[in-house]
């Protein structure tokens, strides 16, 4: 068509139908040139548009009037409604534009629900209604000819949170918060970039790696990664290369791990990772150097606080990515006033290795520190629990008020090996410290039970106050073995009220046969009452054999009960009051004291067959006593007996003098051993053993 100038010429509008609106508004539109009409209807058509806030850029081709127009918009033309994706897993955002501006394109697990944009009505033309229509998941692919192809970095995760996948070892962070995209603005996801993503993204995500290379790979961290606020899985046995534990117990942790969280380089107060958000686990990374504290919740390799239910397995921390060298943290890991957390488990493959940090390998504190389990860990050894690799303080510290909580179990996979530490195995101190149950555990020895590989004081140290805690259980396999320690098996120190040892085995080994010495006294109590060593319920009594010192030394205290025991071959003697050597009975056992000096029973005879056991009692009058005999291979050299095996009790009530007793028992013992007896009174008060009688 061609128009004359200076004459008001018809226009015809072509519209192939082919063209969306988008098309349309794509191509281009001309007018005669030097034309009044037809720059007339160019301002007319540019106005309309801009007022639906729209910018429009408008081209034409050719020099003269006769130019043809490649695309001429109709002024009544109706839209074509625009097509906009759905929420599909793996599908990036799509048009029907025909010719669409080169974008990159991503692939990722959650979309962001697209905005829907209206299609601008032009002139009057009715308003088309967008729609959501879906469509199939494309091939991800970019049309910019510079950059690279982003990697993959969020995918569905189980239970609807979105996976993230860790591929870089840097250290940038995210940059669009909440996208769903973990992207450090050079097309890679850091660890930073994937926890700010998942604290951004509802749901419980998954925190997955995929670096290249064979690895072991080392996220050096400068600055505090962010505290996780969203539940969220990070797991660093996704790499490739990396595997679990599969050793059976008794032996150490051949895990493989090949991520490696390091903070040598870190600022200070810096923790490897900060959890409140509860209900997250953390498995499958080494994680180690962050030590240099600024408070008490710094400086720590895991940090669990507020929120609880979380899950802590198959990590090394504080050691090399090997687990056989140490790079400690301060702190291994804290559990601050929140409940119901798991470190390892029972499962081979949740076993930690927590060693060479420098305070304490777990530490559990606070009144709201209630329920949390730690099982099946090597805490103060190296992987392979034969070698020691000490946390500087305490394998495991219980403080401040933390209750009800369990160190390890009665099933073998539930074991924890608290061994090499440089202080004390097991440290439950201050008041209100109470209902927590220490069983199962080998305390001492190396990870068969049969080696020493000490804690450098005591196997297990209660103090300041701790209350009603229980080292050991009746049950099968609540047995400790508190054995092959530097000091004392078991102490019980400062004001420590109401605890109980049942059921351990106290320098020996894990057969209760063969001697695996405490260098000093088995079981010590110093100005700690009301506590009971073993008890009168079955399987209740220890084994306290083959110690460098006493079997149980009460220092200072009283109403200690030592019930039912085994307590034999120790390189003093079997109970010692005072730690002074036999303490002579007096007249009417008036005299105060540690556990008030109580006077114990003075054996005239025992026969053999059933045996027959005559005796005496000075004691307080009119008070009842629980008495208890015992049978031994051979009598301690002070010529007061030890008691290998308990043969049965008496229960005797006090006269006004010295009372007479005899006792008919229906346990056997073979002439030639020898019988001893301990009086125990109304106060739980426990005496020394009496002299040896021989059997005849």
């Amino acid at each position: 068509m061609r128009l004359a100038p200076g004459r008001h010429n018809s226009v015809t509008i072509v519209r192939p139908a082919a063209y969306s609106t988008l098309d349309l508004f794509g191509g281009c539109f001309c007018q005669p040139k030097s034309t009044e009409g037809g720059k007339m209807f160019k301002a007319a058509l540019i106005l309309s548009v801009l007022s639906l806030g729209l910018l429009i850029l408008a081209a034409c081709g050719g020099d003269d009037a006769t130019s043809t127009p490649t695309r001429v918009i109709s002024a009544t033309a109706t839209p074509t409604p625009r097509v906009t994706p759905t929420e599909v897993s793996g599908a990036i955002p799509t048009s029907t534009v025909s010719t669409p501006t080169p974008t990159r394109t991503r692939s990722v697990g959650r979309t962001p629900t697209p905005t829907l944009t209206p299609t601008p009505t032009l002139m009057g033309a009715p308003t088309s209604t967008p729609t959501r229509t879906p469509t199939p998941t494309p091939t991800p692919t970019s049309t910019l000819t510079p950059g690279p192809t982003l990697t993959p970095t969020s995918t569905p995760a189980p239970g609807g949170g979105a996976t993230f996948t860790v591929n870089s070892i840097g250290g940038e962070p995210d940059t669009n918060r909440g996208d769903g995209i973990c992207d450090n603005g050079e097309g890679n996801c850091t660890l930073r970039a994937a926890i700010e993503e998942a604290n951004s993204t509802p749901g419980k995500d998954t925190i997955a790696f995929d670096i290249p290379g064979d690895g072991p790979h080392t996220i050096q961290v400068v600055s505090s990664l962010p505290v996780i606020t969203d539940p969220v899985i990070i797991d660093g046995y996704t790499q490739p290369g990396a595997s679990p534990n599969t050793n059976a117990s008794g032996l150490g942790s051949n895990a493989v791990l090949k991520i490696e969280l390091d903070g040598r380089n870190a600022e200070d107060g810096a923790n490897g990772l900060s959890i409140e958000a509860g209900d997250s686990t953390v498995r499958g990374l080494v994680i180690n150097n962050f030590s240099r504290p600024i408070n008490d919740f710094s400086g720590v390799g895991i940090y669990l606080a507020r929120k609880g239910g979380n899950v802590v397995e198959g990590n090394f921390i504080g050691t090399d990515i090997h687990g056989a060298a140490g790079s400690g943290n301060w702190w291994g890991v804290l559990i601050s006033n929140t409940s119901d957390n798991l470190v390892g488990g029972t499962n081979i493959g949740s076993r930690n290795v927590i060693a060479a940090n420098k305070s304490y390998g777990i530490e559990i504190t606070g009144a709201l520190a209630t329920g949390n389990l730690v099982r099946g860990n090597l805490i103060g050894t190296d992987a392979s629990g034969t070698a020691a690799l000490g946390n500087l303080f305490d394998g495991v510290r219980l403080h401040g008020g933390a209750a009800n909580n369990s160190i390890g179990g009665v099933f073998t996979a539930a074991r924890n090996l608290i061994s090499g530490n440089d202080r004390y195995g097991v440290h439950i101190e201050s008041n209100s410290t109470a209902g927590n149950v220490v069983l199962g555990n080998f305390i001492g020895t190396d990870v068969t039970g049969t080696r020493a590989l000490g804690n450098g004081f005591d196997g297990v140290m209660l103090d300041g106050g701790a209350t009603g805690n229980t080292i050991g259980g009746s049950v099968g396999g609540a047995t400790n073995v508190v054995s092959g320690n530097n000091r004392y098996g078991i102490v019980l120190d400062s004001f420590a009220t109401g605890n109980r040892i049942q059921g351990n085995f106290i320098g020996v080994d894990v057969t209760g046969v063969a001697p695996l010495s405490n260098r000093f006294h088995g079981v010590r109590i110093l100005s700690a009452s009301n506590n009971t060593i073993g008890g009168t319920g079955g399987n209740q009594g220890n084994i306290i054999a083959f110690n460098g010192g006493v079997g149980v030394s009460v220092v200072s205290g009283g109403g200690n009960a030592i019930l039912s025991n085994s307590i034999f071959s120790n390189n003093g003697l079997g109970i010692d009051l005072g730690e002074d050597a036999v303490t002579a009975n007096d007249a009417g056992d008036g005299d105060p004291g540690t556990n008030n000096l109580q006077n114990f029973p003075v054996l005239i005879s025992v026969t053999r067959g059933s045996i027959t056991v005559l005796g005496t009692l000075d004691s307080i009058p009119n008070n009842v006593f629980r008495l208890e005999f015992f049978a031994s291979a051979a009598c301690d050299l002070s010529g007061h007996g030890e008691g290998e095996r308990f043969l049965g009790f008496l229960i005797l009530t006090t006269g006004i003098e010295n009372t007479s007793f005899e006792v008919t028992l229906s346990a056997t013992v073979d002439a030639g051993s020898f019988v001893t007896a301990t009086a125990t009174g109304g106060d739980d008060s426990t005496s020394e053993f009496s002299q040896c009688v021989l059997v005849t």
